[in-house]
C-alpha cells in the first residue's frame, strides 16, 4: 500500500523499515529497542493519525505508557509531518483494499450520522490523584486543583500549566478530569491532533455539521481540558476554532485549562491574540524536580511498583536520581527495566552494584551531556573538586584539568570559546583557545592525555 504525503510516496515496509532505522540510531537501551519497539509495526497511515499493530498487549501498554514521546518523535521525522498515533489490534488487521476502502466508508458515514457528545471522552480513567505523586516541584497546581475542584464559581481562566516533558502534566489534566466528572459535569480531554484532523476532515469534506457539532459538543463542556497546545502553532484553522471555543466558554464562565511544554510568550506560530488570551488568566510551571523530589517520587512509584522500598539503600537511590532525572517518565521507564531484571528473584536487594550491572550497556543522551557534567567528570579523574577546576588557580595539576574540560566542552558540545570560557571563572576567548590547542596536540602525539581523554569521554557518555 502506498501512502502519499505531499508530493511523496511512501511504501508502508519502506516507512516501518525507516521507523526501525530510526529506533535503533536514537534509541540507546537495547533492550528496549529489541523487546518492544521491534515488535510493532504501522499497518496504515490517515493523515495525522498513524495506526499500529502488534499481538502483545504488554508492547502496547509498554510502548504507550513509557515510550510514547520518542515513537512520535520518530514518526515525525520519518513521515515529516506532526502526526500522532494509536494501536489497532491483530485481529482486525485489514486482509485487502477492497475491505478496508469499504470499513473507511463505513465509518466515515456513521461519524457523519452520529457525532454525539461522549460524557468524559478521552480521560484516561486510571490516571487519577492516587497515583499522582506529589511533591514540592508540582504543589502550586496541586493547590491549584483543589480550587478547580471545590469552588462553584471559576476562579482563573483560563489556566496555563507548562513544564518540560514527561513531568506530569498529561497526568494531571487527567486526574482532575476524572475528579470533576464524579460531580457529574461534562469534562472534555482535547488531544490536539485529533482535534486538527476532525477539523481539517470536516473542512475537506464540506461537513459543516460535523463541524458545528463538534463545537457545539465543546462550548457545552464544564470543563476543557486541552494537553500539548504547542502542536496547535501554525494551524490556523484548528487555531480559529479553538480561539472561539475558548471566548465562548470563559463568557459561559467555564472552566478550561491549558498544557503546553512552554509559557504563553514562546510558543511559536499563535497570533497575539492568542498570547494574550493564555495569558489572561493563570499561568503556572511544574518545575524541575530538586533531588529531594526525586526521591519522594522514586518511594512512591518504587511502592507501586511493589519493589519492597525497604530492600533500597541509600547509594542505589543516589544512582537513579543521579541518572534519571530529567523526568518522571525517565524515571519509572528505569524502575520497569529493574523490575524486568528482578522478577525472578525473591527478596531482591537493590544495591548500587546491581544497579550497575542492569544498566551498564546505557549510554545518556546526547542532551544530557552538560558543562556541568563534564567538569565533574574531568574533577572525579584527576582528584579534584569541580569549583578549583572553574577557579583561578594556576597549580599545575588544576591547570591539566581545565584544559581537559576545555577541549572535552568543545568536542562534545560544540560550544564556542567565549561560551566555554564562561563556565571556567570567565576565561577570555585567546586563554581557552590556547588551552583547546594544547590538548589536541597531545593528543596527536598520542601521549597519556590521549588515554585521558579517551577515558573520561567513556565517564561522560555512561550512566555513573
Amino acid at each position: 500500500m502506498l501512502i502519499t504525503n505531499e508530493n511523496k510516496k511512501w511504501n508502508l515496509n519502506d516507512i516501518n523499515q525507516k521507523l526501525l532505522n530510526w529506533f535503533k540510531k536514537n534509541i540507546n537501551d537495547s533492550i528496549v529497542f529489541d523487546s518492544f519497539l521491534t515488535q510493532i509495526k504501522i499497518c496504515k497511515i490517515d493523515k495525522e493519525m498513524v495506526f499500529f499493530k502488534t499481538d502483545d498487549n504488554f508492547v502496547e501498554n509498554f510502548v504507550e505508557t513509557h515510550l510514547k514521546d520518542v515513537v512520535k518523535k520518530g514518526l515525525n521525522v520519518v513521515l515529516e509531518k506532526d502526526v500522532d498515533f494509536v494501536f489497532v489490534k491483530e485481529k482486525t488487521t485489514l486482509k485487502t483494499k477492497e475491505s478496508f476502502t469499504k470499513i473507511v466508508d463505513d465509518l466515515k458515514k456513521e461519524e457523519k450520522e452520529n457525532f454525539f457528545y461522549d460524557e468524559g471522552d478521552f480521560l484516561m480513567e486510571n490516571l487519577t490523584f492516587n497515583n499522582f505523586v506529589k511533591a514540592n516541584f508540582n504543589k502550586e497546581i496541586i493547590e491549584l486543583s483543589k480550587i478547580v475542584i471545590n469552588k462553584e464559581q471559576v476562579e482563573y481562566n483560563p489556566i496555563f500549566i507548562h513544564s518540560n516533558s514527561g513531568l506530569g502534566k498529561s497526568h494531571f489534566l487527567n486526574a482532575l478530569g476524572n475528579e470533576v466528572k464524579k460531580q457529574n459535569k461534562k469534562v472534555y480531554y482535547l488531544n490536539p491532533n485529533k482535534f486538527i484532523n476532525i477539523i481539517s476532515t470536516s473542512l475537506q469534506e464540506k461537513n459543516s455539521v460535523k463541524l458545528n457539532n463538534y463545537a457545539d459538543m465543546l462550548i457545552n463542556v464544564d470543563l476543557l481540558l486541552v494537553d500539548d497546545v504547542q502542536i496547535f502553532g501554525n494551524k490556523t484553522k484548528s487555531l480559529e476554532i479553538l480561539f472561539n471555543v475558548i471566548n465562548e466558554l470563559i463568557k459561559n464562565n467555564k472552566q478550561i485549562v491549558i498544557c503546553a511544554d512552554k509559557k504563553p510568550r514562546f510558543l511559536g506560530g499563535f497570533e497575539d491574540r492568542f498570547i494574550t488570551r493564555f495569558e489572561n488568566g493563570l499561568t503556572l510551571e511544574i518545575k524541575q524536580p530538586s533531588n529531594d523530589d526525586l526521591k519522594k517520587i522514586l518511594k512512591f512509584k518504587i511502592e507501586k511498583q511493589k519493589l519492597e522500598f525497604n530492600n533500597w539503600d541509600e547509594s542505589s537511590l543516589n544512582f537513579l536520581t543521579r541518572n534519571f532525572y530529567k523526568s518522571i517518565r525517565e524515571l519509572e521507564g528505569a524502575l520497569n527495566k529493574i523490575k524486568f531484571f528482578s522478577k525472578d528473584v525473591t527478596n531482591m536487594k537493590y544495591t548500587e552494584i546491581v544497579l550497575n550491572n542492569i544498566f551498564n550497556d546505557i549510554k545518556i543522551s546526547k542532551q544530557s551531556i552538560t558543562p556541568e557534567r563534564i567538569i565533574q567528570c574531568v574533577a572525579n579523574y584527576y582528584r579534584v573538586k569541580p569549583s578549583e577546576i572553574t577557579s583561578k588557580s594556576r597549580r599545575k595539576d588544576l591547570v591539566i584539568a581545565r584544559n581537559m574540560a576545555v577541549w572535552l566542552m568543545r568536542k562534545s558540545l560544540f560550544f564556542a570559546y567565549e561560551k566555554i570560557g564562561k563556565y571556567l571563572g570567565g576565561k577570555n576567548h585567546s586563554s581557552i583557545l590556547a588551552s583547546y590547542k594544547k590538548i589536541s596536540n597531545q593528543i596527536q602525539k598520542g601521549s597519556e592525555v590521549k588515554n585521558a581523554a579517551l577515558s573520561i569521554e567513556e565517564k561522560i557518555s555512561k550512566i555513573t
